[in-house]
Order: structure tokens, then C-alpha cells, then sequence
């Protein structure tokens, strides 16, 4: 679905045609460069720089007063406006459940799309 350039978060949505399920699903943190790939050492450089961005700023999507860690906050951004649009389609089909999963920095985007999605959903 979407990648955020500046930042290597990858985020996908689908609707299961069997099961109606409606998945939204994060790529977790990736790794620790072991190769030369010059992009894959990029994306783990900034994956890391991500999670160490340990600060929390003010996030009032869920309710006035959260707060949110900086890195998390500033990476689901970069992708937020797609994903937005795009679980906003796809909850127009219907769904039966929602389905948010993710690893590792993955989990964190999971824990605020789940909040957010019911704001969405108006």
C-alpha cells in the first residue's frame, strides 16, 4: 500500500475476499544491516533512528491529553494519509472484523491504527 520514503515504513491493507476480513498489517524494524545492499542499510539505519527517538509528544487522535513516542509518531505519519484513505474504502465494503497486526515497530503502528480506526470510520 504505502512507503514512506523518508522514513521505510511499509504498511499494507486488503480486504479478504473469503473471509471479509479487513487486514491492516506493519513491517516491523528492519534489522541490523549485514549486507552491502546500500538501500537495505538505509532502511535499518532509519528503522533504528526510529525507535531510539524515545520522546513522547502529544497525540489527540485517540483521546485529548495522549501522548506518543516521537519516532512511532513521526513514522506512522509518513504513511497515515494513504492508509487513511484506503481503510476508509475498504470499511464502506462492510467488513466483518478488522485486523491489525504487526512485529516489532510494526506493533506500535498497530496499537494506533486500532485506536484511530474507530475515528475513521465517521
Amino acid at each position: 500500500m504505502d512507503v514512506s520514503p523518508t522514513q521505510f515504513t511499509y504498511a499494507y491493507v486488503t480486504l479478504n475476499p473469503l473471509t471479509q476480513d479487513l487486514v491492516v498489517a506493519f513491517r516491523g524494524t528492519n534489522g541490523v544491516p549485514i549486507n552491502q545492499d546500500p538501500l537495505h542499510t538505509a532502511e535499518s539505519i532509519l528503522n533504528w533512528i526510529t525507535n531510539l527517538k524515545v520522546g513522547t509528544n502529544e497525540y489527540p487522535a485517540f483521546v485529548n491529553g495522549s501522548r506518543a513516542h516521537v519516532g512511532f509518531k513521526e513514522s506512522f505519519e509518513g504513511v497515515k494519509t494513504q492508509l487513511v484513505s484506503t481503510v476508509r474504502a475498504l470499511l464502506h465494503l462492510a467488513p466483518k472484523r478488522i485486523l491489525v497486526v504487526g512485529h516489532s515497530l510494526g506493533k506500535c503502528f498497530c496499537v494506533r491504527v486500532g485506536g484511530c480506526i474507530c475515528v475513521w470510520q465517521t
